[in-house]
């Protein structure tokens, strides 16, 4: 089965038709629309946990996720892959989003408006894979690059602590999502030309000594520098200057040391972390 595979051509960014989802529910608290009408289907029931499942949707996608070595594993060791669900958006602003510091959305094609959805990642058995044929990922190198950066990052992200959550995650996020909303002052033009913001805290108590880093594109990089103090000007007045010592940087990935990249945490502008679970933040802006 491998070699037909391989044969096939399908490997990770690969589309395919739909595959629908299955997933495990408690049916006395359904949480998705699947599940509360299975639930209401198996009233009476005392099971504690049941199986439902998701029909495929006609005529749309889903991704293949899963890296390409594992794809090609012979099944009996590696049976199953991951996909994620695939809609197409076509609100502006959402897509905007979606290419951005998003956790849980990715803009897989920026012609079409092709979206990923982490929140629906489902496995299913390599076999299924021979019954569909392979869509090559339909955009640039780049935006695939970002996309297997964005896969990762949804283990790699740090766990602020709350306090820092509260007196620097949250005012951020939310002056950012007001800024995108309203364009406040123009700095919506500014964070068109961010990629992704990172933190670099260097000390661990009040108050905090807090570098923001913004990425740009090395061809924004003047304009970045000209355009970003007056971003940063506006969040700090979001913050506690008794609590949050505030500093920045205009760099790209070109101009920055890998000791002092690893250094930094990615600030995540849609959801944030309380201990491991995630909160509901500002959109985001651009990630790569």
């Amino acid at each position: 089965m491998e070699d037909k595979i391989r044969a096939a051509g399908w490997k990770q960014g690969s589309l395919l038709a739909d595959v629908g989802d299955a997933f495990l529910f408690t049916p006395d608290q359904p949480i998705s629309p699947e599940a509360r009408v299975a639930s209401e289907l198996s009233e009476g029931s005392d099971v504690e946990v049941s199986v439902t499942v998701r029909e495929p949707a006609e005529g749309q996608l889903s991704i293949l996720v899963t890296h390409t070595c594992d794809i090609i594993k012979p099944p009996v060791k590696y049976p199953r892959v991951e996909v994620l669900r695939c809609y197409t958006e076509e609100d502006q602003n959402k897509l905007r989003d979606a290419d951005t510091n998003s956790a849980r959305y990715f803009l897989v094609d920026p012609n079409t408006g092709l979206v990923a959805d982490v929140a629906t990642r489902t496995s299913i058995e390599k076999a299924i894979l021979l019954a569909r044929q392979p869509i090559g990922w339909p955009s640039s190198e780049v935006q695939f690059k970002r996309f297997r950066n964005w896969l990762g990052s949804r283990y790699t992200r740090p766990i602020e602590p709350d306090e820092v959550v509260e007196i620097l995650h949250k005012p951020i996020s939310k002056r950012v999502g007001r800024i995108r909303k309203r364009n406040i002052n123009n700095l919506s033009e500014t964070l068109d030309l961010v990629k992704r913001i990172h933190v670099l805290r260097k000390n661990s108590n009040e108050p905090y000594d807090v570098t923001l880093l913004f990425f740009v594109e090395e061809e924004n990089w003047e304009a970045g520098k000209e355009k970003v103090p007056d971003l940063v000007e506006d969040l700090r007045e979001h913050l506690s200057p008794e609590r949050v010592i505030l500093s920045h940087e205009v760099t790209t990935e070109a101009r920055i040391s890998l000791r002092d990249y690893l250094a930094t945490t990615y600030l995540d502008l849609d959801s944030y972390s309380y201990e491991g679970e995630e909160g509901i933040g500002a959109e985001p802006i651009r990630s790569v």
